[in-house]
């Protein structure tokens, strides 16, 4: 009860003094199956997201309710400039469902685009998702979803790393067809 008061309180406070309210709420991952607290929690942070994109970025990573952190992610992903940051932010990600929600996040933001450069950070981005891959074993049962979104993201930059499996998918018969069509 005492949370939702805070949630509704927060909201009518200026953008500056949100920050140190929605990291200290966003900490009670208790709170992520609750109906209502999470999209009050949001209702608050969302203005702050594109006033100051990196530090919702680091309060998305601190966030033990993982519906916040995709929300986040994906508002930036709408905000003009956005996508880069969620470059950055792949390059420093820890965790497979992290990397996933940032890949999504980026290729919704991209949606309708085309010709865009690869930003700042994307080599990074990349060897930080084939160490994920590689080394994290959360990322397992995610990893051909990891991989897509990436190779996805990579197409969108005009990256040619992911050709190489795009020619062995199309070349391989086991595959169903419209897996091949990719």
């Amino acid at each position: 009860v005492i949370r939702l008061a805070l949630a509704t309180a927060l909201q009518r406070l200026p953008l500056d003094d949100r920050w140190p309210i929605a990291e200290a709420l966003i900490a009670h991952g208790e709170d992520a199956k609750d109906h209502n607290l999470p999209q009050m929690y949001w209702y608050a942070i969302e203005p702050l997201v594109p006033a100051n994109p990196e530090r919702a970025l680091e309060l998305a990573a601190k966030s033990q309710i993982p519906l916040i952190s995709q929300h986040i992610a994906r508002r930036l992903a709408e905000t003009d400039g956005g996508v880069p940051h969620l470059i950055t932010a792949l390059g420093k990600e820890k965790t497979a469902a992290g990397t996933v929600y940032l890949l999504k996040a980026a290729l919704q933001g991209l949606k309708g685009r085309s010709g865009e450069p690869a930003p700042k950070g994307w080599d990074g981005a990349w060897t930080n998702i084939d160490d994920i891959l590689a080394r994290r074993p959360d990322a397992k049962p995610l990893a051909a979803e990891i991989t897509d979104l990436r190779e996805a993201l990579a197409v969108a930059f005009g990256d040619t790393r992911a050709f190489p499996r795009f020619r062995e998918q199309v070349r391989d018969p086991k595959l169903p067809v419209e897996r091949r069509e990719m």
